[in-house]
């Protein structure tokens, strides 16, 4: 996932999902703003945090689960997506 600094909301937004990761297979889009990371026994929200922190809560070991509370561009409710991470 590509993360970028959303301009209308203190979250990350996703900038660009790459085509055949998890998450762009899961329905993850361009301009979904990402809320809240769970991952590793860590759930934080995503309110202005660095994109650097973002993508080490993101990122880790193959075939482990990272998930994503995701509001999609223009849509009021919330979605949690659980990813399984690849290389």
């Amino acid at each position: 996932i590509v993360l970028a600094r959303d301009a209308k909301s203190p979250y990350l937004k996703v900038d660009a999902p790459m085509p055949g990761t998890p998450a762009y297979d899961a329905g993850v889009r361009a301009d979904d703003l990402i809320l809240r990371v769970k991952s590793d026994g860590q759930d934080k929200s995503t309110e202005g945090m660095s994109i650097e922190d973002a993508r080490k809560l993101i990122m880790g070991d193959p075939g482990t689960r990272v998930t994503l509370t995701i509001q999609h561009d223009g849509e009021a409710a919330t979605e949690d997506v659980t990813l399984t991470r690849a290389v």
